[in-house]
């Protein structure tokens, strides 16, 4: 409970996973809320400290955790190390907006569950691991858009190991040392430039449709002036 981890939010070592569980749930809020309990409000730091919430939900009965807030914008090594590993429940991922990586920040974040929809991956720079294993044996993820422009040698070691055979890839336009496989951009998939998609234009008499890259929506016109479309 928050009680039990805010005793001192600027003297913690990490949490690990105590949630086994034969029940399946929600996970929402802010994560910093486990560090300074009712007081997490402007808690944006590591301080520096590794492996802090390391494989906090490893096996556990997690569905979605899409509205859980991860906070720190500047990561530590192994801070979300395994953090839904082992979790087949799970479908639906936080969003991932930190700024700056760290060593196996992400290490085998989302290893074994069932989202489709990777967490879009925008920082440009990835240190050692950081993505390492991300997506392993996750064999439905068939959406990822990642924007490195640097990465390094084990950045991406087996990120995309036995994820879905087919799906789409979003990368920078400026990088094109992806290489294709289990480390890099999965085989088969399709390739986009985030920053050259062109969507294209088809009707069928009462709508029109946009289709891009990565997603298809609807614009209704009106057909005459009664209102009707």
């Amino acid at each position: 409970n928050n009680e039990q981890y805010a005793t001192n939010k600027d003297n913690y070592s990490g949490f690990y996973s105590d949630t086994a569980s034969t029940a399946t749930y929600n996970v929402y809020g802010n994560i910093m809320s486990l560090i300074g309990g009712d007081n997490f409000t402007g808690l944006t730091s590591f301080n520096s400290k590794g492996f802090v919430f390391k494989s906090l939900f490893d096996g556990s009965g997690v569905v979605s955790a899409e509205n859980l807030v991860l906070p720190v914008m500047t990561l530590t090594n192994d801070c979300y190390r395994g953090m839904f590993a082992n979790t087949p429940s799970l479908v639906k991922a936080p969003a991932l907006p930190a700024t700056t990586l760290a060593t196996n920040c992400y290490w085998y974040m989302f290893q074994r569950t069932s989202i489709t929809k990777a967490p879009d991956l925008l920082v440009a720079s990835m240190p050692n691991g950081a993505y390492g294993g991300m997506f392993h044996e996750a064999p439905n993820v068939n959406f990822i858009k990642c924007l490195a422009t640097n990465i390094s040698v084990s950045g991406t070691s087996n990120w995309v190991l036995r994820v879905a055979s087919q799906g789409t890839f979003v990368k920078s336009a400026n990088m094109n040392d992806w290489t294709i496989g289990n480390s890099g951009i999965p085989t088969n998939w399709v390739v986009y430039d985030a920053e050259l998609v062109v969507p294209t234009v088809a009707c069928d008499g009462k709508r029109i449709y946009l289709t891009c890259s990565t997603y298809e929506s609807e614009i209704y016109y009106r057909l005459n002036e009664t209102g009707e479309y």
